[in-house]
């Protein structure tokens, strides 16, 4: 079962949405990106996996809508990899790219946006992939760093952390967890380290939060011919929350109807006042 939702934008709340993109470029091309933003307009956007180098962001931003003030944070380790942005109506207070790891943020995976009452954190969590030195590194590094340095930004005022989080968190998370604990995303590593990372910074994955059974997948595999028709995909998108947010909280909903990628844009409606 999927989950997608068409409710009247409600003028008090925030809608953010997350999405992979798989590449921006292609995705401006095909349309379908602009159709989206153009018809949904949510008051912010994450992106992930723009796949952009530096050179193409003037290009890009010509392109979006110019009620949106834009961030982009590109792979300075690899062309064509990986990449964030941020795309807001209302213009942040502060806005900071990577975590202060060059290890993690030559790579292009982490915006921050500071609003009034949260932060906004945009992340492209690394794939611990099948080999050994990926699954090490994400789950001894970059998982441990990216938990601390939410920690400090909660410190300071709530967060919302969303993006491509490349794990399941719960069995109902991916079409069958049967067989697959040594497959990446699904590795007890890799799922304990993001309950963890909720717990020790007291967040709540809002979609399971308001769907605590139902299953929506927001990803589904090229390799796997012809998944969507046999309904075998994964939720590895999340826009999660701190407790402090968690009763403001309207929906939170994937919007499967939404082509394109492989994957597909998270939603999340936040009233923020009061």
């Amino acid at each position: 079962m999927q989950v997608t939702k068409k409710l009247k934008r409600n003028p008090r709340a925030t809608r953010v949405v997350s999405w992979n993109v798989c590449g921006l470029r292609a995705q401006l091309r095909k349309g379908s990106f602009l159709q989206f933003l153009e018809s949904f307009k949510p008051e912010v956007m994450c992106l992930n996996e723009t796949m952009l180098q530096d050179k193409h962001i003037q290009e890009i931003k010509a392109q979006i809508p110019k009620e949106y003030f834009s961030y982009w944070f590109c792979s300075q380790a690899k062309k064509g990899y990986s990449g964030v942005a941020i795309l807001s109506l209302k213009e942040p207070l502060n806005v900071t790219y990577g975590m202060g790891v060059t290890q993690h943020d030559q790579t292009g995976r982490t915006i921050t946006a500071e609003y009034q009452n949260y932060f906004l954190v945009c992340t492209y969590v690394p794939s611990a992939g099948n080999e050994v030195w990926r699954r090490d590194y994400r789950t001894k590094n970059w998982d441990l760093d990216l938990r601390s340095y939410l920690q400090e930004l909660q410190k300071q005022k709530p967060v919302v952390w969303a993006g491509d989080m490349n794990v399941v968190h719960q069995d109902c998370d991916v079409y069958n967890i049967k067989g697959k604990s040594d497959w990446a995303c699904c590795t007890p590593e890799e799922r304990n380290n993001f309950r963890e990372t909720l717990l020790a910074n007291q967040m709540v994955d809002s979609f399971r939060f308001m769907n605590p059974r139902v299953k929506g997948w927001s990803y589904f595999s090229r390799k796997n011919v012809g998944a969507r028709l046999k309904d075998q995909g994964w939720r590895l998108d999340y826009i999660v929350v701190s407790e402090a947010l968690k009763s403001r909280i309207q929906e939170a909903y994937i919007r499967d109807d939404v082509m394109g990628s492989d994957h597909h844009p998270c939603v999340l409606s936040l009233l923020l006042s009061n």
